[in-house]
């Protein structure tokens, strides 16, 4: 019985709703992570100072793609993000090429997470050469 009373007691303790600050956190929190200082580590000796140019280019098409969404998500208001979007303007058939799209996208780019692992398991262990790409 008092299992129930302290369960009660912890679930009214937390909220069930996220702040305007708690998605801003998540956000920011998913797209600055350690692999992003890896990645321009990467572009900056393949490519040198030209690398402040390919970051700033795909930074303004990530802002317009932003707004896009903005403007989407004011316009049709549903769960689904870029599924719902693409649905609703053409078809199902095309929202589903949209969400297996993103799909694809997410786990091709999983890879920089195990680079920036190795990166950082280097400096511990710097015995190891890990480090193929520089």
């Amino acid at each position: 019985m008092s299992s129930n009373k302290n369960t009660e007691q912890v679930k009214d303790k937390f909220r069930e709703d996220l702040t305007f600050f708690d998605l801003t956190n998540i956000i920011v929190g998913s797209i600055v992570g350690a692999d992003i200082y890896i990645a321009s580590a990467l572009t900056a000796g393949m490519i040198g100072p030209f690398s402040i140019i390919v970051w700033i280019i795909p930074g303004i098409m990530a802002t317009i793609l932003a707004l896009v969404f903005a403007y989407c998500s004011y316009y049709i208001p549903k769960v689904g993000g870029p599924f719902a979007f693409v649905s609703y303007a053409f078809d199902d058939f095309f929202g589903f090429l949209t969400g297996w799209s993103m799909w694809v996208a997410e786990i091709l780019a999983l890879p920089v997470f195990a680079i920036a692992f190795v990166q950082y398991l280097q400096y511990f262990f710097p015995w190891i050469l890990f480090n193929k790409f520089s």
